[in-house]
Order: C-alpha cells, then sequence, then structure tokens
C-alpha cells in the first residue's frame, strides 16, 4: 500500500494528458476543417457572383453569339468547340437560388466550427491546468516519506483541487449573474 497514492498519481497525470492530446487533435481537425468550409464559401460565393451576371446579362438580351469568328484569321469556329449550353432565365435563377442556399448553410458550418473551436479552446486550457496540478500532486507525493505521509499529502492535493473547481464554479456563476 506504499505506492498506492503515488500510483494514483501517476495514473491521474496519464489520464490527463491523453484527455489533452485528444483535445488538442480534435481542434486540429476541426480547424482544418474549418478553412476548408471558408475556401468553399468563398468558392460558393464566387459561383454566386458569376450566376448573377450571368442572370444580369440574359435579362438584358445578351446571350451566345451563334457565329464565331477566329480574331486573327477570320475562319469561322463552331460554338460547339467550346462546349457551351444553353441556360433559360429560369433555370439561371434556380441556380442561383440553390447557390443561396449553399451559402447559408456553409456559413452557418462554418460559425458552428467557431463556436466549436473556442468551446474546445477553453476545455483545453482547463485541462492544461488540471495537468499541472496533477503533476504538482505527483511531485509531492513522490517526495514524501513514508507511506502516511504520502497518503497525507495525496488528500492535501486532491483537496486544494477541489478547492480550485469550486473557485471556478463561482467565478463563472459570478460571470454569469453579472451577464443577466
Amino acid at each position: 500500500r506504499s505506492t498506492a497514492a503515488a500510483s494514483d498519481a501517476s495514473q491521474n497525470v496519464v489520464e490527463l494528458k491523453e484527455r489533452r492530446h485528444a483535445r488538442r487533435e480534435e481542434l486540429r481537425i476541426l480547424r482544418r476543417q474549418e478553412t476548408e468550409q471558408k475556401e468553399l464559401l468563398g468558392n460558393i460565393e464566387h459561383r454566386l457572383h458569376s450566376a448573377r451576371d450571368i442572370l444580369r446579362l440574359k435579362k438584358e438580351g445578351i446571350g451566345r453569339i451563334e457565329l464565331v469568328e477566329c480574331p486573327t484569321c477570320h475562319r469561322s469556329i463552331d460554338p460547339a468547340t467550346f462546349q457551351l449550353t444553353a441556360q433559360s432565365t429560369t433555370s439561371v435563377e434556380a441556380h442561383i437560388a440553390a447557390l443561396e442556399r449553399d451559402r447559408k448553410l456553409v456559413a452557418s458550418n462554418v460559425r458552428a466550427s467557431d463556436d466549436q473551436i473556442i468551446r474546445l479552446s477553453a476545455d483545453l486550457v482547463d485541462i492544461e491546468g488540471q495537468v499541472r496540478d496533477a503533476e504538482r500532486a505527483l511531485t509531492a507525493v513522490n517526495q514524501a516519506i513514508g507511506v502516511e505521509r504520502q497518503q497525507l499529502t495525496k488528500a492535501t492535493t486532491d483537496l486544494i483541487a477541489v478547492e480550485n473547481e469550486i473557485d471556478k464554479v463561482s467565478n463563472i456563476g459570478q460571470e454569469l449573474r453579472d451577464l443577466q
């Protein structure tokens, strides 16, 4: 039983470090996804701008030229060479509406990712504080001489950790009351 307190303190440090590693990995993945979502949002906005330009040109009666010639040799070129397709005003408007829906959805996903990154970052800060406390407790338990002192040291560090959590909850409660 002489190493039980040291073993418990060591196990606590290991578990907290594993949680910290998992949070860091989640944050890394989430940040990469957010970057990709922002890039997608930019692409959708560019496509939306282009589709609005096409709609404006269609409404003004400016469309595809049926007779195309080379600007240098003035030879006729078949428009099918460019693989262009005819689009009605209605189909362009439907495409714009779909892009608007996509833009709103992706923007909502970006905001949700921002919120989740903030939450995970705060959780990571909390876990890092717990790791520091647990490492101090482990050091104190390992330096204590005798079974009774080790157990007393572990109980003391556990009590300090609980008091720190109570202070943290109290501070959060006060912040919430101040916000109301």
